[in-house]
């Protein structure tokens, strides 16, 4: 690991699977010249002085007087990179979690339930649950209460006093059942993630421990995850909606909507149109050539935006907290979730991987039969306005694939920049996030939550070479 900077390398949450062995340390003055340099051995304890090696016997006393000094009441380190180094955990936190993240965003439909003649859905997304005595993974069904057992092993695993059992009805996913006891279905291929207020995270069957920046006060300013949250004052307003289906006209999105703000994006493609026409987004992605509305089932983002240098995934979420919205992790976990499991489709090299809803893109939005609903999900190609005079389908099938074609082949250009856009509006702000990070243990536990789900996707990012970036409330 090189770099000018390497406090500014965003991998803090996967180095927490890393130990250090061993660290070079030099000690600079005023005029940048270094003063004294060592070795230290983290795990044997053994330190190397690389600047003096003769010592008189008095000058060896002096030198392992000042070491002991250091060792015995070592200072609080203030680097976020160091800090994030930490082997996996074999023993299981004695607290209980402060929340958990469940996936079940791989089934297609709404996972049916039934349980004492009752019958609910659960949505085919990531749950976000706080643990009040167990989690509440099922809206409109508080007696459902999962709690959280240990096995002999000391693995986590949900049960429930209530015998709930699941239908997929029409979903057939490979390895599950059809029907069965839904803490069964909870507790199989690695579905939930807990996080405790420590810093430690369950995922994919270990615990993992790693001391947060935030310990001590955190500067969000002064850090890379500070870079990837953006405030845009557009997405904090009353009446803002994710989507607002029902005010879609032909070729518009609801004006009250997220998507409509996104959308504005497509007036480069309109001679004559002047800055304030293109919305909050244009600074953030110069040379726009595509444009897609690639939103609906099995989706692998809202949007899709493309320049000859950069292919952008746009992921979107609304909130209802219009007048004061703080920085709970609950407002960002679904999205984030769900974006950074759509990494692969954004960075493979296999030119024929399509989306899973190819077959809807060449219908209207926000499904085919829709009315009223957008026409054209082609909001850009090759930097103008796709036009379809006759509004047949074969005009969209026939673009569609020269607009894939060129997607595919600058998702495999290494040249290509990648990112990932968050973009959540009415649920949380970057203002409240910096304040509470500031308070460091005394911190908001929503907000340190956040933080470390932002650190994992940063992290999950990065290692893919994907840039992440989250628009938020002021």
């Amino acid at each position: 690991m090189s770099g000018h900077n390497l406090e500014n390398i965003g991998y803090g949450q996967s180095n927490s699977s890393y130990a250090i062995t061993t660290v070079k340390v030099d000690n600079i003055d005023a005029v940048g010249k270094r003063k004294s340099s060592y070795y230290l051995g983290v795990g044997s304890g053994r330190v190397s002085d690389q600047m003096r090696r003769n010592f008189s016997l008095a000058e060896l006393n002096l030198w392992m007087q000042d070491v002991a000094e250091v060792i015995q009441k070592p200072p609080a380190s203030r680097s976020n990179l160091l800090r994030s180094y930490a082997k996996a955990i074999k023993s299981r936190p004695v607290a209980a979690p402060v929340s958990a993240l469940l996936d079940l965003s791989d089934f297609l439909h709404p996972i049916n339930l039934s349980y004492d003649g009752k019958q609910v859905g659960v949505e085919n997304s990531f749950i976000y649950a706080q643990y009040q005595n167990g989690f509440e993974f099922v809206d409109g069904a508080p007696e459902l209460k999962f709690d959280l057992k240990f096995d002999e092993e000391e693995r986590p695993f949900l049960c429930c006093e209530v015998d709930v059992s699941y239908d997929l009805g029409r979903d057939v996913i490979p390895g599950v059942k059809q029907q069965g006891r839904f803490v069964d279905l909870l507790n199989k291929n690695g579905r939930l993630k807990l996080l405790y207020k420590d810093g430690t995270s369950y995922v994919n069957g270990h615990f993992y421990q790693v001391m947060l920046p935030t310990e001590k006060g955190f500067e969000l300013n002064k850090s890379k995850l500070g870079g990837s949250l953006i405030p845009v004052t557009e997405l904090l307003a009353a009446n803002l909606s994710e989507k607002e289906e029902h005010a879609v006209s032909a070729d518009e999105f609801g004006r009250n909507s997220i998507f409509f703000l996104i959308d504005k994006l497509k007036a480069v493609g309109v001679q004559g149109s002047t800055i304030p026409e293109f919305g909050p987004f244009f600074t953030h992605i110069a040379n726009l050539d595509i444009m897609l509305c690639s939103d609906m089932g099995t989706e692998p983002a809202d949007f899709i935006l493309s320049s000859p240098d950069k292919l952008v995934f746009v992921h979107v979420k609304c909130g209802g907290a219009e007048n004061r919205p703080e920085s709970s992790a609950g407002a960002l976990a679904e999205v984030g979730g769900q974006a950074i499991k759509n990494l692969e489709i954004l960075t493979t090299t296999q030119r024929d991987l399509k989306p899973g809803n190819w077959s809807i893109m060449p219908s209207h939005w926000p499904r085919p039969a829709s009315a009223p609903a957008l026409n054209e999900r082609i909001r850009l190609v090759d930097g103008k306005r796709f036009v379809n005079v006759g509004r047949t389908k074969a005009a969209r099938e026939e673009k569609l694939v020269d607009i894939w074609d060129t997607i595919a082949e600058r998702r495999a250009a290494p040249n290509v920049g990648k990112e990932i856009w968050m973009v959540v509006g009415n649920a949380f702000s970057r203002q409240h996030f910096e304040n509470q990070l500031r308070k460091g243990r005394e911190a908001a536990s929503e907000s340190l939550q956040a933080f470390q789900l932002i650190d994992s996707w940063q992290s999950a990012a990065a290692s893919n070479d994907v840039v992440l970036k989250i628009f938020v409330s002021p």
